[in-house]
């Protein structure tokens, strides 16, 4: 099953467990959790449209290592932008 698909499969499971929980069920809590899977499903479209147009914008004879080299940038990416938020807010 497609990544992008699968934040929808967890929305049932999500109102059941807001549903137990009585100081959660309000319409605004459910607006969160729909906007949060809709967010999620299309952070997953996104990525593997970059992840799939990069790989043919490159010639043939340096696919793989640039495609390589941007999927390593993409997660150093990841992994820097926390930091890089908590700089900014803190000035």
């Amino acid at each position: 099953m497609p990544g992008g698909l699968s934040p929808l499969l967890r929305v049932p499971n999500v109102m059941k467990r807001m549903r137990d929980h009585a100081s959660f069920v309000s319409v605004y809590g459910i607006a969160m959790v729909v906007v949060a899977m809709i967010g999620k499903l299309a952070v997953s479209i996104l990525f593997s449209f970059a992840y799939f147009w990069s790989s043919e914008v490159f010639p043939s004879t340096l696919r793989t290592t640039l495609v390589g080299f941007c999927s390593l940038m993409a997660r150093v990416g990841s992994m820097a932008a926390p930091a890089i938020v908590d700089l900014v807010s803190n000035r």
